[in-house]
C-alpha cells in the first residue's frame, strides 16, 4: 500500500461526530451480544476463546483505522497489522456468578461511560463471563465516526456461522468488512429524470413546508425539528450512563401490526410512546403537547464506501398527550408517513443539504455543550436497526440475543434502540445517569405498553 492510499477521508457526518465528542457525550456506539456455551464446552472454553481472539492480528477496516491529520484535514490512517495492540483492544470482563441481565446491564453502563483512546484505533471488544444458565456475552464498542449502528451489527454478525459445528469463526478485525445493504433510495435519486432546477425547487419547497410546520407548532402531520415540548427527559448529560435491556417476540409484534393495520416500526414507536406516557404520568410530568421522536433513516452509499455514517432523520409526534391508544397510533402513523414522504421526495444530495441546514443549531448546541438548548430539536431518538433472521453461532456458541447500545447528545439524555434477531426484537435503552428519575421503570413500561396495545386491538 503506497502513501497516498494509506489514508481514508471522513464523511461530513463523521467529522461532526468527532467534533462533538467529549467526556460527557462520547460518540461511540456498541453491540452487546449474549451467547449460550456450546454443549459439552470445556471448563476453559472462555480462556481459549480469549487467547484465540487476542492472537489474530488486525487486518480489516475499520479496526485498523487511527485518526490522524494530513494536509490540515483529519483522516483515517490505515495501520499495519502489528501496529494494533490487541492486548489493549480485546479485554476480559466478568459479572459475579450467577450473573443476571441486570448485572450485565450495569457492567455495560460502566463500560459505555468510558471514552475511547484517540491515540489508538477507536474500538474495544470485551469478552464477559459469569452469566447464569451457561451464558456469556461480548461487548463491541466503536466510535460512531467509524460505523453506525447498522454497520456495527454487520461487522459483528458477518463473521458468525449458521453451522453450530463451525468452530473457526474469525473475529471481525481479522475479516474483510461485509458489504453494506442497499439503503432505501429517495424517489428523485432513483429516477434521475428531474433537472437541477426541479431538484432545487424541491429542496426549497421542503424547507418552506418545514418552516410552516415549525411556526404552526403542530403535533399532527409533518413535524418540524426544534418544535418539541419541554420535558423531564431532556436536560444536561453527564459522564455516567445507565443501561437497560429487554426483548419481545417478533411474531407477537407482527400479529399486532396486522390487527392494527400498521407496520412493525409503527408498533415499536407506539410502544415507546405508551411507555413514555406511563413513565411521565408516574412522575406527574406529562407535557400538554406530544413528545417528538427523531427516527434515523439510512441514505444510499456508494459501492466500496468506507463504513462511517450517512443518515438522515424524520420527526415523529408520539401522541403522548392522548389517552386513547388508537388515536395515538393514528397520530404516529400520520407524522411518520408525512416525514418520509417529504424527505424521500428529494435527491440524496439535497437530503444532505437539508440536513446541513436544519442541523446547524444542533451542531452549535453540541459543540458548546448546551445542556438546556433554547429549542429542542426532538425529545428522544427512537431507532429500529434490522438484524439477521437466521440463528447464528460464534465458535460453536449460539447467539441468544443482540442488543444495541447507542449514543447520547447533550440535552437529550434518553435513547431507545431496537434490533431484530431471529424471531425476537431486542431493545437497548441508554440513559444519562442522574438525568432520568427511576430509569429502571422505562423497560417494564415498554412491556406494559405492548400489552395495552394488544388489549386495544384484540
Amino acid at each position: 500500500m503506497n502513501g497516498e492510499n494509506r489514508h481514508v477521508p471522513l464523511h461530513r457526518v463523521d467529522k461532526y461526530l468527532l467534533r462533538v465528542d467529549c467526556r460527557e457525550t462520547p460518540m461511540h456506539t456498541a453491540s452487546l451480544n449474549v451467547y449460550r456455551l456450546p454443549p459439552g464446552a470445556p471448563c476453559d472454553f472462555m480462556r481459549r476463546l480469549l487467547q484465540d481472539l487476542q492472537g489474530q492480528p488486525v487486518t480489516a477496516a475499520p479496526f485498523n483505522y487511527r485518526l490522524t491529520t494530513q494536509r490540515r484535514s483529519r483522516v483515517w490512517e490505515v495501520l499495519d497489522p502489528g501496529a494494533v495492540d490487541l492486548g489493549y483492544h480485546v479485554r476480559h470482563s466478568a459479572v459475579p456468578q450467577p450473573g443476571t441481565n441486570e448485572q450485565l446491564a450495569a457492567l455495560i453502563a460502566r463500560l459505555h461511560s468510558n471514552p475511547l483512546d484517540y491515540s489508538r484505533p477507536l474500538w474495544e471488544f470485551h469478552l464477559i463471563e459469569g452469566l447464569a444458565s451457561g451464558r456469556f456475552a461480548s461487548y463491541l464498542k466503536m466510535h460512531h465516526a467509524l460505523a453506525d449502528g447498522g454497520a456495527v451489527i454487520k461487522l459483528i454478525t458477518g463473521v458468525m456461522s449458521t453451522d453450530p459445528h463451525d468452530k473457526s469463526s474469525p473475529p471481525p478485525w481479522a475479516t474483510a468488512a461485509p458489504l453494506r445493504d442497499a439503503a432505501p433510495t429517495p424517489a428523485a435519486a432513483r429516477h434521475g429524470r428531474d433537472t437541477h432546477a426541479t431538484a432545487r425547487a424541491t429542496l426549497l419547497g421542503t424547507l418552506w413546508r418545514t418552516a410552516k410546520a415549525y411556526y404552526a407548532h403542530s403535533d399532527r402531520g409533518l413535524i418540524a425539528p426544534y418544535s418539541a415540548p419541554r420535558s423531564i427527559i431532556n436536560g444536561p448529560v453527564g459522564k455516567a450512563r445507565r443501561y437497560a435491556i429487554c426483548g419481545f417476540d417478533l411474531q407477537r409484534i407482527k400479529a399486532l401490526g396486522g390487527a392494527a393495520g400498521c407496520t412493525v416500526n409503527d408498533v415499536l414507536l407506539t410502544m415507546a410512546a405508551g411507555a413514555l406516557r406511563r413513565y411521565l404520568l408516574d412522575h406527574d410530568a406529562l407535557p400538554a403537547r406530544s413528545l417528538h421522536a427523531m427516527v434515523p433513516v439510512a441514505l444510499p452509499r456508494e459501492p466500496g464506501d468506507t463504513l462511517g455514517n450517512d443518515v438522515a432523520g424524520i420527526y415523529v409526534a408520539l401522541g403522548t398527550e392522548i389517552a386513547d391508544v388508537k388515536a395515538r397510533l393514528a397520530v404516529i402513523q400520520e407524522s411518520a408517513a408525512k416525514g418520509k414522504e417529504v424527505l424521500l421526495a428529494m435527491r440524496t444530495e439535497n437530503i444532505r443539504r437539508f440536513i446541513n441546514i436544519i442541523g446547524t443549531q444542533l451542531a452549535y448546541d453540541q459543540m458548546h455543550a448546551i445542556g438546556n438548548p433554547p429549542h429542542l430539536m426532538y425529545n428522544l431518538l427512537v431507532s429500529n436497526v434490522p438484524g439477521p433472521r437466521e440463528t447464528l453461532y460464534f465458535h460453536g456458541a449460539q447467539v441468544e440475543a443482540l442488543y444495541p447500545c447507542s449514543v447520547l447528545f447533550q440535552g437529550y439524555p434518553l435513547n431507545i434502540t431496537a434490533r431484530g434477531y431471529g424471531n425476537r426484537i431486542n431493545v437497548g435503552i441508554v440513559g444519562a445517569c442522574g438525568s432520568l428519575p427511576d430509569f429502571e421503570r422505562i423497560a417494564p413500561c415498554l412491556e406494559e405498553a405492548l400489552t395495552e396495545l394488544e388489549e386495544t386491538f384484540r
